[in-house]
C-alpha cells in the first residue's frame, strides 16, 4: 500500500479491523452508495440531500460538511462507503509509523472523526485534541467516540488560528491543505513559478500548524497531492514555517476513491532547523518513482523533469496556427550531468509530454519530428518555426 521512504512496511491490516469494527465498506462507485441510502433512508430524503450537497461541493462552500455531517448515521455511512479505503490505507499508515507520535497530540481538521479515533485507539495513554471548524462533524466525531468507548479526546468547534493551546509533540494534519489556500493550478505555468504561486498561498497554514509544534516536535501531513507543484509548494512553504524533512520520513500511499485509484503524499517534518533544501528533498520524492528510459511522462511530470534536466538544445520547432491554437513544440535536449542521454519534450494542444532516450535514438528521433514538421508545412494555416 504505501512506498517512496524507508519507514517500516506494514505487517497487519490494522485500517480494515477498524472498519469492518465500524461496520462499514469501501464503496466501488458512487450509484452503490446511492442505493444503500435509499434503502436506509428513501428515495426522496437522499435525491434531496446529494441535490442539496452537490450543489455546494460544486461552488467549493464549506457548508457542504454541515449538510454531509448533520445525521450521525448518515454521515458515518457516506463518509465510511466514499472515503472507506483512503481511512484504512491512511490507518495502516499511522499502524506502520507509531513513533513519529507523542504522548501530546493535535489533530487538525477532524471531520466526522474516523482517524482521530483511530489515533486514539492506538494510542490510548495520549492526550489527543482534535478541531474542526464545522460544528456538526464535531458533534458526529464526539459520538462515534463514544461509540467507541474512547476517552482520551477532547473535541473542540474551532477554527486553527484561534485554538489557544499549542506545544504538541505531534501535529497530525490530513486532507486540509487545499482548504488552507488558493490552490488554484494552470498548467500554462511553468512547474517553479507554479509551486512559487502555491508556496505563498500556503505559507500562512504553515506557519498556523508550526505554531501548535513544540521545538524538536513533529508534524505529520498527508495530502492527495501526488509528485507535482502543489506538493513541491506545500513543502517549501513548511521549510519557511521553521520545518526540516527527509526522504527517510516520506512514503506514497495508494488508496482507491470510488474504485478510482487516487495518489496521497505522506510527510514527517520535524520541528527544528533543516539541514537540506526543500527543492532537493522534492527532487528525491520525484526521482523515487524511478522513472525509466522512454516511460511516457505528461502535465507536471513532464514539466518538472524538463525544468530541472534539460541541458542544451538540439533540435526544436513550433507549429501555430488554426488546430494548434495552443502552439505546438518538438524539442530535443541534452540531459545535464548524463552525456549517454537526451530529452524528447513536447506539447500538442497544450499539454507537455516527455520522454528521455539513450543517446543512441537521437536520429531515430531526429527523423519522426522531422516527418511531422514536413507535415504540418503542407498546410498554408500552419507556420512552421524553427527554435
Amino acid at each position: 500500500t504505501t512506498n517512496g521512504g524507508n519507514m517500516k512496511k506494514q505487517t497487519t491490516d490494522a485500517g480494515l479491523e477498524y472498519l469492518k469494527r465500524l461496520g462499514i465498506r469501501a464503496a466501488k462507485d458512487r450509484n452503490s452508495i446511492v442505493r444503500d441510502m435509499e434503502g436506509a433512508y428513501g428515495k426522496k430524503e437522499v435525491d434531496a440531500f446529494f441535490k442539496e450537497f452537490d450543489a455546494l461541493c460544486k461552488k467549493g462552500d464549506r457548508k457542504s460538511y454541515d449538510v454531509k455531517n448533520a445525521d450521525y448515521d448518515r454521515s458515518i455511512f457516506f463518509t465510511g462507503s466514499y472515503d472507506g479505503d483512503i481511512i484504512r490505507r491512511c490507518c495502516n499508515w499511522i499502524e506502520e509509523n507509531k513513533t513519529f507520535f507523542g504522548k501530546k497530540i493535535l489533530d487538525v481538521g477532524c471531520d466526522c472523526g474516523f482517524m482521530t479515533c483511530f489515533i486514539a485507539k492506538t494510542f490510548p495513554e495520549a492526550e489527543i485534541t482534535s478541531i474542526d471548524r464545522c460544528a456538526n462533524g464535531v458533534a458526529v466525531a464526539k459520538k462515534l467516540s463514544e461509540y467507541l468507548g474512547i476517552t482520551n479526546i477532547t473535541f473542540i468547534n474551532t477554527e486553527l488560528s484561534d485554538l489557544d493551546e499549542g506545544d504538541f509533540d505531534t501535529v497530525f494534519s490530513m486532507r486540509t491543505m487545499m482548504e488552507n489556500g488558493d490552490c488554484i493550478e494552470d498548467i500554462n505555468n511553468d512547474f517553479f513559478v507554479q509551486t512559487d504561486e502555491f508556496k505563498k498561498t500556503l505559507e500562512n497554514f504553515g506557519n498556523l500548524l508550526a505554531a501548535k509544534v513544540k521545538a524538536g516536535g513533529k508534524l505529520i501531513t498527508i495530502e492527495n497531492t501526488g509528485r507535482d507543484p502543489l506538493l513541491a509548494g506545500w513543502i517549501e512553504a513548511l521549510y519557511g514555517a521553521g520545518f526540516n524533512g527527509s526522504i527517510d520520513n516520506y512514503d506514497e500511499v495508494i488508496c482507491k476513491e470510488l474504485g478510482k485509484e487516487v495518489d496521497y503524499q505522506a510527510l514527517v517534518f520535524s520541528k527544528e532547523k533543516a539541514d537540506n533544501n526543500p527543492k532537493d528533498l522534492f527532487e528525491e520524492i520525484f526521482d523515487s518513482a524511478n522513472f525509466g528510459l522512454e516511460d511516457n511522462l505528461r502535465h507536471w511530470d513532464a514539466k518538472f523533469m524538463y525544468e530541472s534536466k534539460k541541458g542544451e538544445m538540439l533540435k526544436g520547432y513550433s507549429v501555430t496556427g488554426p488546430g494548434a491554437t495552443t502552439g505546438s513544440i518538438f524539442t530535443l535536449w541534452s540531459v545535464k550531468d548524463d552525456p549517454d542521454k537526451f530529452i524528447f519534450f513536447q506539447t500538442h494542444e497544450g499539454e507537455p509530454i516527455l520522454q528521455i532516450y539513450s543517446k543512441s535514438k537521437v536520429h531515430e528521433v531526429e527523423e519522426t519530428i522531422d516527418g511531422w514538421v514536413e507535415d504540418a508545412k503542407k498546410y498554408s494555416m500552419l507556420k512552421v518555426e524553427k527554435l
